[in-house]
């Protein structure tokens, strides 16, 4: 009895044992992967610490740069500071000179007023005598024009003339057509008729017979030519009267419109007589005109001296 409960409790505690060892296995398990997971999160924070090693360097080197900035700045400030002080001397200085030149100056505004015054007359003067200069130099330039004018005139009537003369040929040339129409178309038929008619007649008055048949036939197949060569030459006559008349038409409408523009230079050149005739007085007045407005500008010259 005694021996088998020792084996029993022999056998229990060899059980335990076992137990705590798969216990033990299963927690060193447990604790390796939980370094595990520690290792990497000691590496994760020594990179982050890495980082900020490198990011605190960094920024210390940009501090650094910062700081030599700002001490340029505050040399740049004292130099602008002391720059600003001397232009404020300045400009007081420049004030009370300013205040001097105010007060001694009223004298010479007012005098500069009365000379501008004087200066806007002259002026004025000047600007009223331009304007008349041009105006005569603009007349007398009318009156050279003029002569141009004539010349165009003059070559219009010449070609008016060769208008005329060319619209006199057409005429001529049509009334020839007209009548040589009348010529063909009267005498050329009717003796075309004339000649049918001897024929009918000597075929009635002679034995019909096959040679008679044919003859007869021949000389109106004759007849019909000739009356279809007359028809054709009074075609092209026609065709060459219509071209004529409007030949003629053009012509009478460019004819008309160079009698128009001859008529209104013919109204320009008697405006430009009357001017031939003011000539030499305008041009006198502009001399006299030119004389003043030199004599003005020599006193706007000494005015502004």
């Amino acid at each position: 009895m005694s021996s088998k409960g020792n084996n029993n409790d022999h056998g229990n505690s060899r059980s335990k044992i076992l137990e705590r060892s798969v216990a033990n296995a299963h927690l060193i398990t447990t604790i390796k992967d939980q370094l595990k997971q520690l290792e990497k999160k000691e590496q994760h924070l020594i990179d982050k610490q890495n980082q900020l090693k490198k990011y605190l360097s960094n920024e210390h080197a940009r501090c650094s740069d910062r700081r030599k900035i700002l001490e340029q700045y505050d040399i740049h400030l004292k130099r602008d500071k002391q720059v600003k002080e001397g232009l404020e001397k300045d400009e007081n200085d420049l004030s009370k000179q300013l205040s001097n030149l105010e007060r001694s100056n009223d004298g010479i505004i007012n005098e500069r007023n009365y000379l501008q015054l004087s200066l806007n007359a002259i002026d004025e003067q000047i600007q009223t005598i331009r304007l008349n200069l041009t105006s005569n130099e603009e007349k007398i330039e009318q009156e050279y024009t003029s002569r141009g004018i004539q010349g165009e005139i003059e070559s219009t009537d010449r070609r008016i003339k060769d208008i005329t003369n060319e619209i006199q040929r057409l005429v001529m040339s049509n009334n020839r057509v007209i009548e040589q129409q009348s010529r063909i178309s009267l005498s050329s038929q009717q003796d075309t008729i004339n000649k049918m008619i001897e024929q009918i007649h000597k075929v009635l008055q002679t034995t019909i017979n096959t040679n008679s048949v044919q003859q007869y036939q021949d000389t109106l197949q004759t007849t019909k030519q000739k009356l279809i060569a007359i028809h054709n030459q009074l075609d092209m006559d026609q065709s060459q009267l219509t071209s004529n008349f409007n030949s003629i038409h053009q012509l009478q409408q460019q004819r008309a419109s160079l009698e128009a523009v001859n008529e209104a230079k013919r109204y320009d050149m008697q405006l430009y007589k009357r001017l031939e005739q003011e000539t030499p007085e305008l041009s006198f007045k502009n001399r006299i005109i030119q004389q003043n407005l030199e004599l003005l500008f020599d006193q706007k010259d000494r005015i502004v001296k």
